[in-house]
């Protein structure tokens, strides 16, 4: 009776891992959050978009104007086809900004097949994640999408997520960008196709309505800064000299 019951507990379990099976190899295609210690730059040693970034426009200011026209024609472009990606571009990771950027490459970026260009992106990708922190705290802006009571057409997008973080400056762009930049240095007969890349990664954020064009804007500038430190650290060097 005892094995009966073993038996039976067994085949069960051997089913339910069966079932878990396309669930973990899909998400084993994107890496876990890497360890500060590989960051090229560590938050509090890079510039701080909180001093050197403007304020962000206010609602009642003629700055704003811009922002809301550039929100309209972000509306405007949803039900295209630059809709539907800009909605597909609103995952963000390593390994979405190797799919984004291996077309503009002409290569497939992958960590077994590129692996010293992964790990160049991938450190690049995780520190520039730190460098839109500090004034997204400060300044706490509302989206887009709140301010206008839509609901977010972003795949990726969660209403709660964007409620509780701030849009300026948008993050996804400046990690977007970052990673532009660094490619762009690293295959400089590409740059023009792989920097167009990154700002429409950017632009895509305006069009699914998760930031305003100035938070576009002030994540391109945190991305130009972020690469510029980068540019001091030896790690960094020594992992672009690898991939050149």
């Amino acid at each position: 009776m005892v094995f009966v019951f073993m038996n039976k507990t067994f085949r069960l379990l051997s089913a339910s891992f069966l079932m878990l099976c396309p669930i973990l190899g899909s998400y084993a295609q994107f890496p876990q959050r890497i360890s500060t210690a590989n960051l090229y730059v560590q938050r509090e040693d890079q510039p701080d978009g909180g001093v050197f970034l403007p304020a962000p426009p206010d609602t009642s200011s003629v700055a704003y104007i811009d922002d809301f026209v550039q929100w309209q024609w972000g509306k405007s472009v949803r039900p295209t086809e630059r809709g539907e990606r800009a909605s597909q571009e609103s995952a963000s990771s390593t390994y979405e900004m190797a799919r984004i950027f291996s077309e503009a490459l002409g290569i497939k970026i992958s960590r077994s097949e590129t692996p010293a260009i992964y790990n160049l992106m991938s450190r690049s990708y995780h520190t520039a994640e730190q460098a839109s922190k500090n004034p997204k705290e400060k300044y706490m802006r509302i989206r887009p999408v709140i301010q206008f009571n839509e609901t977010p057409t972003g795949r990726s997008d969660q209403l709660e997520s964007l409620r509780t973080s701030g849009s300026y400056p948008s993050g996804h762009t400046t990690r977007g960008m970052a990673t532009a930049l660094v490619l762009a240095e690293m295959a400089p007969d590409c740059q023009d196709t792989i920097l167009r890349r990154g700002f429409e990664y950017g632009e895509s954020r305006v069009i699914v309505s998760a930031h305003y064009q100035s938070d576009v804007d002030a994540g391109y500038m945190c991305a130009a800064a972020c690469v510029a430190a980068m540019h001091s650290v030896p790690d960094f060097r020594t992992d672009m000299e690898r991939v050149l």
